[in-house]
């Protein structure tokens, strides 16, 4: 799961007020009773600030918990309730430069509600990649009638638009190992390792039998 995919999420009504919530892999949510239990957050958490951290801030110390948030890699902050003054202009400018999103609530939420539904979302979409990994493995040893359909039903079982080309065309790429020269790779197009870490091992794997299949042809 990704930020963006919060702010998609029913029940949730979250707005992102500045910073790309398009890209940071989300791991665990983190609840920051006061402001600088920011340090004991892990990587790649969603900070849910409680109100009573919010409460009584001063800009200079929120800008502070800011950094410390990049320095430990947080995936975002959610406020439940604005810093005293609101979020200042010079505190968006710090969480823009430092690239920590920051989301707010859109709709009243009871704090302990939110933790759950977002740790629930979190969960489903780690058990739901787990499942299209396995779907993808299982589609790879049943037989196909070349390594177009094999492409394709792989593609399809991972809910990912991954082709074969004859040149690395995206971040993931995966080379067919050929006994000839390497002329074909498989790529995973509009995804990233770290959004959807599991179509590395699908790509790498479908790579592998996508030689396989060839070199089996080729001696024939």
């Amino acid at each position: 799961m990704i930020v963006s995919d919060l702010l998609q999420t029913a029940g949730l009504s979250l707005e992102c007020i500045v910073g790309d919530a398009g890209h940071s892999s989300v791991g665990s949510v983190f609840l920051a009773e006061r402001l600088f239990d920011l340090m004991d957050a892990p990587a790649r958490s969603v900070v849910v600030l409680g109100a009573d951290a919010c409460a009584g801030v001063e800009p200079y110390h929120f800008d502070m918990a800011l950094r410390m948030a990049a320095s430990r890699d947080v995936a975002a902050i959610i406020l439940t309730r604005a810093p005293v003054g609101g979020a200042t202009s010079t505190s968006l400018h710090t969480a823009r430069r430092v690239g920590v999103p920051l989301l707010r609530q859109t709709e009243p939420i009871n704090l302990a509600g939110l933790v759950v539904a977002l740790e629930a979302g979190i969960r489903g979409s780690a058990e739901l990649a787990l499942l299209r990994a396995v779907q993808a493995f299982q589609t790879m040893n049943t037989a196909h009638p070349d390594v177009d359909a094999l492409v394709t039903n792989v593609a399809a079982a991972a809910a990912a638009d991954i082709t074969m080309t004859e040149q690395p065309a995206a971040e993931m790429s995966f080379p067919v190992e050929l006994e000839a020269e390497r002329n074909a790779w498989i790529v995973v197009r509009d995804a990233t390792a770290q959004a959807r870490p599991e179509l590395v091992l699908v790509g790498k794997a479908l790579a592998d039998r996508v030689a396989v299949m060839e070199i089996g042809r080729a001696h024939v």
